[in-house]
């Protein structure tokens, strides 16, 4: 709010996870030989394409608030950690739990996906996986 009311112009970019979100989940959500995993039904984006975008608004005008940036697709956040899982060659097994809290509700409500006048990268969470 103090960026939006103040005397300088700006631009401000939000974004969906990035792919690599996934990782970071296992190494937040391992209990033992188990992964815990937020039920969040998101649209992953490519961290590449985010910085390009953060690079062609920072050597435009200020935009002020840009749309929103997320993945082409909806995937199940779970689903994700479980391909990292295989990918890594690991057999654990990953849970989807629902987080309690306002936090929780929103993310099982898939509100991290951003909405429909959100902008859409091109590489999917599967391609990203496979080129990783």
């Amino acid at each position: 709010m103090a960026v939006r009311e103040g005397a300088l112009k700006w631009s401000l970019l939000r974004a969906a996870q990035f792919h690599e979100f996934a990782a970071q989940t296992i190494d937040r959500g391992s209990l033992g030989p188990v992964v815990m995993v937020p039920k969040a039904p998101i649209r992953p984006v490519s961290a590449r394409e985010v910085a390009e975008e953060l690079v062609r608004l920072a050597e435009g005008a200020p935009a002020g608030r840009a749309p929103d940036l997320t993945g082409p697709r909806d995937e199940r956040l779970v689903d994700m950690v479980r391909a990292v899982l295989r990918a890594q060659g690991s057999r654990r097994p990953a849970f989807e739990i629902a987080l309690p809290g306002g936090m929780g509700a929103a993310m099982a409500a898939g509100r991290m996906r951003g909405d429909e006048t959100a902008r859409r990268g091109t590489l999917t969470f599967s391609e990203w996986l496979a080129r990783s």
